[in-house]
């Protein structure tokens, strides 16, 4: 018997400027690249440890690579040296404050994603 078609739905573009309802964070976090080089990065030795576990003296595997500066302010998403290596919970800890960084920045420059510069 035949099956009727699914209906596509149409999400809104999000307050970030990525229009995919899988994700609200930038495209390039969802690609092999980005999964590659951040466990790269990680296995390296002066990587392996949370960097803000670290100065409190507390020796925790880092499981994530975040940006120093958020992408969205910094950049450019693939400068290594704006990276640094933390654990899931301090990683959750600043992303809230990135986001609420990103919004002062979005406020001081007119809601201008400065990372992504029209031509």
């Amino acid at each position: 018997m035949p099956t009727r078609p699914k209906k596509q739905k149409i999400y809104p573009q999000s307050d970030n400027g990525y229009s995919s309802p899988t994700y609200r964070s930038r495209p390039e976090y969802h690609t092999a690249r980005w999964a590659r080089m951040s466990r790269r990065f990680r296995e390296q030795p002066q990587h392996i440890w949370c960097a803000r576990c670290l100065k409190r003296g507390i020796h925790k595997l880092a499981e994530v690579t975040d940006h120093i500066i958020p992408a969205e302010i910094c950049g450019d998403f693939w400068d290594e040296s704006n990276w640094q290596a933390l654990c899931k919970k301090c990683n959750d800890a600043k992303a809230a404050e990135d986001r609420e960084l990103i919004a002062r920045h979005r406020q001081a420059v007119g809601g201008r994603n400065l990372s992504r510069q029209n031509p």
